[in-house]
C-alpha cells in the first residue's frame, strides 16, 4: 500500500501544473538576445521544472558564441533562472587572409567588420602560435601601449605595430613581458621633433636600438 502511495505522490508531483516552468528570466546578457538564449536552451514549457536537466541547458547555451558561462537555478514553483557571462572581443585573428573576431582565449565570436578597427590585429599564416600573438597583445596593453597589429617575420621573431605607426621588433615572443615596458621610456628620450622613430629594435634586451625615418 505504501509503495501504491508513493507511486501516486511521484506522479502528482511530476504532473502537477504549479512545477511547470511559468516565468523564465535571463540575466547578464547584453549582446546575446533572451530570445536566441531561450532558443538554445530548449527548455520544456510543459514539463516539471525538477525533472528538467538544467546542466544540458547550459551546456547548450554556453554553445553560442558570444557566452562564456551559463547557470540554470530553479526556482519553485515555476519559475527558471538563467545566468550567464559573455565574452568580450579582444583582438582580430587574421589566419591567412580571413578575419574574425576572436576573445581573449581565441573562441571566435564572429566575423570582423569596419567596427573592429579598434582591436589588435593577430595576424597568423598556417601553424604559427596565434596564442603567443595574443599574449604579447595583453603584455602590451598592460604596459599601455596600443598595439594595431602583431606578427611574426619570416625568421618567427614577434613585430608589433603600433597606432602611432611604430614598429616594436621583439624577437622572442616569450621576452615581451620584460621589454614591452621599456617602449615608453625610451619614446620619451628621443628627441622626435626633428626625425620621425619608424621602429625600435629590443631583439637584443641589452642594447635597444632606435630607427629614424630617412
Amino acid at each position: 500500500m505504501l509503495i501504491v502511495l508513493l507511486g501516486v505522490g511521484v506522479y502528482l508531483f511530476a504532473r502537477w501544473p504549479a512545477f511547470e516552468p511559468h516565468t523564465i528570466e535571463v540575466e547578464g546578457n547584453t549582446v546575446v538576445g533572451k530570445d536566441a538564449i531561450l532558443q538554445s536552451a530548449q527548455i520544456n514549457l510543459l514539463q516539471n521544472i525538477w525533472l528538467q536537466n538544467t546542466h544540458a541547458m547550459a551546456e547548450r547555451i554556453e554553445a553560442i558564441p558570444y557566452i562564456d558561462t551559463a547557470v540554470v537555478h530553479r526556482q519553485p514553483p515555476g519559475t527558471i533562472v538563467i545566468v550567464v557571462t559573455e565574452r568580450v572581443p579582444f583582438a582580430v585573428l587574421d589566419t591567412d587572409g580571413t578575419q574574425e573576431v576572436v576573445d581573449r582565449t581565441l573562441r571566435i565570436l564572429r566575423g570582423a567588420g569596419p567596427q573592429d578597427r579598434q582591436l589588435p590585429v593577430l595576424v597568423v599564416h598556417h601553424d604559427e602560435n596565434a596564442r603567443a600573438l595574443a599574449d604579447a597583445a595583453q603584455e602590451a596593453q598592460a604596459a599601455h601601449l596600443v598595439p594595431e597589429s602583431l606578427a611574426y617575420d619570416r625568421f618567427g621573431d614577434l613585430t608589433m605595430t603600433m597606432r602611432d605607426g611604430i614598429a616594436v621588433l621583439f624577437g622572442d615572443p616569450s621576452t615581451v613581458p620584460q621589454k614591452a615596458p621599456l617602449v615608453e621610456p625610451i619614446l620619451e628620450k628621443v628627441d622626435r621633433g626633428k626625425r620621425r622613430v619608424t621602429a625600435i629594435d629590443l631583439r637584443a634586451l641589452t642594447t635597444p636600438v632606435v630607427i629614424y625615418a630617412r
